[in-house]
């Protein structure tokens, strides 16, 4: 991060003259001892206050600086500023600005890495059950927890009120799941609900929440084999229900971390783009 005790920016062509007009300054609490002064210069073309106000909007972000001054003279721009450096010297502005660029590539081509190895995670569905516990009546044609495994296809196992089951997966998973739940009548009405584990040795769980039959949607942050499903839908007298109704449950395939060579090609490519930038800027 850029920190900046003060700036003061005029029209002035010359060091000189910005000692001898009267400038406002914008300060900040940093003590001083922690800083280097330099003065830039930067090319400044017209005198529209609207042009004038991008400059400083820009200059602004760099540290988060509320107030800033202006005086008006002649075409060119020149910052005083102190900024918190390590380095044995000053470091001009530009390369305070390149270095940040970098980063931002960096980041750009991490990001990109990480959603491309996510677009490419295969789904992968329960395919086995560990144990089944189901409680209270339930149809004998909702009683095969076999039909909970595998991709959607109508068929469901219904836990029955305080119900359970833990199923298995074939691989690793983890990141964005969705639960195909099976409610015949209007799901605003008849409202089922459970509560979602996970596991990677089927013994240890961590809780990803409770989940009515209204939402699809799962997550989870760490990989996993395991997965328990516990009904805690509400006994509501008169309503033939039997509890939470599982289709199907599916989650990405667990994928590494992306390899250093598959991101380095990423970030060759960013660093070219930024070359290029540069030599257009210099032209």
């Amino acid at each position: 991060m850029i920190y900046m005790r003060n700036i003061t920016i005029t029209t002035a062509k010359s060091a000189t003259y910005l000692e001898n007009v009267g400038l406002r300054r914008a300060h900040r609490a940093i003590p001083a001892n922690k800083f280097k002064k330099f003065r830039s210069f930067v090319p400044y073309r017209g005198q529209r206050r609207s042009l004038k106000r991008k400059r400083l909007s820009f200059i602004n972000k760099l540290g988060n600086i509320k107030k800033t001054a202006v005086t008006p003279h002649r075409n060119m721009l020149i910052i005083d500023i102190s900024v918190m450096n390590s380095a044995p010297a000053p470091e001009p502005i530009g390369r305070i600005m390149e270095r940040n660029m970098l980063k931002k590539v960096v980041t750009a081509a991490l990001i990109a890495a990480a959603s491309a190895a996510s677009a490419n995670a295969a789904v992968i569905y329960a395919s086995s059950v560990v144990s089944a516990k189901q409680k209270g009546y339930v149809a004998p044609v909702r009683s095969n927890p076999i039909a909970a495994t595998g991709a959607e296809d109508g068929s469901f196992y219904s836990l029955g009120f305080g119900g359970s089951i833990v199923l298995g997966f074939s691989s690793l998973v983890s990141g964005a799941g969705k639960v195909f739940e099976v409610t015949n009548l209007p799901r605003e009405t008849y409202i089922e609900s459970a509560i979602f584990s996970v596991s990677l040795d089927g013994k240890s769980w961590t809780t990803l929440g409770e989940y009515s039959n209204q939402v699809s949607s799962l997550y989870s942050a760490t990989p996993f084999l395991f997965l328990k499903v516990e009904d805690t839908s509400p006994v509501i007298a008169g309503h033939g229900r039997d509890g939470y109704d599982i289709d199907a449950i599916g989650f990405e395939e667990y994928v590494a971390a992306v390899p250093l060579p598959a991101a380095g090609l990423l970030l060759i490519g960013g660093l070219a783009g930024l070359g290029a930038m540069k030599r257009r800027k210099a032209a």
